[in-house]
């Protein structure tokens, strides 16, 4: 069995004033083993993908934003991660786009036996160099229910880790925090791009009309200077030629 359903989110940064817009697209599918009327195993998975649709940051568009998947295996084990959890583009950090992700992946393993056991997720303490996004890191997985042995790696505590193995479908928590972030209706997404559009052409028309109005400025000055270098020369011949005349007045 496959499903997938795809939506715009409307994502606020009220710090820069800005505005951006993703299409998420969310694909599962499940297959399932049954013997005498009973389901003995279950394999499923989850990939959802965002890009970056339109907004402020307009060379983003069309860029993957992140990816993120889970897996439930044929032994009844729940992968959290596809091997990253991650916001790819750099001005998109800190917006809460990997919590509101992470958590349409958290809430589908809890569809699942709360007695499935999570697959451990490892740390690097190549994102630990940062102590703000070590904390940043460390606290997002905290906020679903994931526990973790730290360790302290090159003067670094909390550095590196895995999640307890003991840990279960149970034990996770379905965290949502996103304030600055709304799902759209396809017609109000569609009507926020084609605004968007419409601002850039507007821009675009003003900005060669401005372009077309420093061109005929520098054509004028260009042609002033002309005319007072052409009248310069003239004044220059004529002081040289009476210097000329003088000097042979007084040789003569």
């Amino acid at each position: 069995m496959a499903d997938s359903a795809i939506e715009i989110v409307e994502v606020k940064d009220e710090k820069r004033g800005q505005k951006h817009y993703l299409l998420i697209e969310t694909k599962r599918t499940s297959s399932c083993i049954w013997a005498d009327g009973k389901k003995l195993h279950e394999v499923a998975d989850i990939d959802i993908r965002a890009r970056y649709l339109f907004g402020d940051r307009i060379n983003h568009i069309g860029h993957l934003v992140s990816h993120m998947g889970g897996r439930l295996s044929y032994d009844q084990t729940v992968k959290l991660t596809n091997g990253e959890v991650m916001v790819k583009l750099y001005d998109l950090h800190s917006l809460h786009i990997g919590t509101y992700l992470f958590h349409k992946v958290v809430h589908w393993a809890k569809g699942f036996d709360p007695g499935c056991r999570v697959v451990p997720i490892s740390l690097s303490r190549s994102d630990a160099r940062d102590p703000e996004n070590k904390t940043r890191r460390n606290r997002f997985y905290e906020n679903f229910g994931l526990r973790f042995d730290y360790r302290t790696e090159v003067g670094i505590e909390d550095a590196e880790g895995a999640s307890d193995r003991s840990l279960t479908v149970g034990d996770l928590i379905a965290y949502q925090n996103w304030p600055n972030i709304r799902a759209c209706h396809w017609l109000d997404g569609f009507k926020a791009m084609a605004y968007a559009f419409d601002k850039l052409r507007r821009d675009r028309r003003a900005n060669l009309s401005q372009i077309r109005f420093m061109k005929r400025q520098a054509t004028m000055k260009d042609r002033w200077l002309l005319r007072l270098s052409w009248h310069l020369n003239w004044l220059n011949y004529g002081i040289i030629a009476a210097g000329a005349f003088w000097l042979g007045k007084q040789f003569s």
